[in-house]
């Protein structure tokens, strides 16, 4: 399932390591702080939106994952501390449910 929004998702494996690494859409860096948040809210609803209408375990864990991450995002956004032309970088553990939510990341 593809969600379209403000982020450019990327799975990263380099050294043995898996890495998640978030961006922002370059027209997303060109608003106003008030549209920032607006999208990134609206961004979030679409989220819990498309989590609802899954029926996929593999795809929903993978977008509760997305939807931790934008609920932790929105506040800094909110406050002016977020700098949109920087990417987030989480690295991913090994386990059996991480491997799922990679595999479901890197296919959309």
């Amino acid at each position: 399932m593809l969600v379209e929004g403000p982020l450019k998702l990327q799975i990263i494996e380099e050294d043995g390591k898996r890495e998640l690494h978030i961006t922002f859409q370059e027209d997303y860096q060109q608003l106003d702080l008030q549209n920032r948040v607006s999208q990134m809210r609206q961004h979030l609803t679409d989220l819990h939106n498309q989590y609802n209408l899954s029926n996929d375990a593999a795809e929903q864990q993978g977008m509760q994952m997305i939807i931790q991450v934008v609920s932790q995002i929105i506040p800094l956004i909110e406050s002016d501390q977020m700098a949109t032309d920087e990417t987030i970088i989480l690295e991913l553990g090994k386990t059996s449910s991480i491997n799922n939510i990679i595999n479901v990341a890197s296919a959309n």
